[in-house]
């Protein structure tokens, strides 16, 4: 059975202090008719707007990618 679940922490590299906490990303992958869908959940992000834009176009990509 494929896995349904991946979490990874993210450590940011940064002069700014501001960004370089720790970021945890949960990912989960659900069956759906016809493919995938996948949530992903952010805790502790130093900006959530960017990081929303960015995980939208990169889902974007990925879909394209396997369609």
């Amino acid at each position: 059975m494929p896995p349904t679940k991946i979490v990874q922490a993210i450590n940011f590299e940064s002069d700014n202090p501001a960004f370089t906490a720790e970021m945890i990303m949960d990912v989960t992958l659900e069956k759906a008719d016809g493919g995938t869908n996948v949530m992903c959940v952010f805790r502790n992000i130093p900006r959530p707007e960017d990081n929303e834009k960015g995980t939208s176009l990169t889902l974007g990509k990925l879909a394209r990618y396997v369609e």
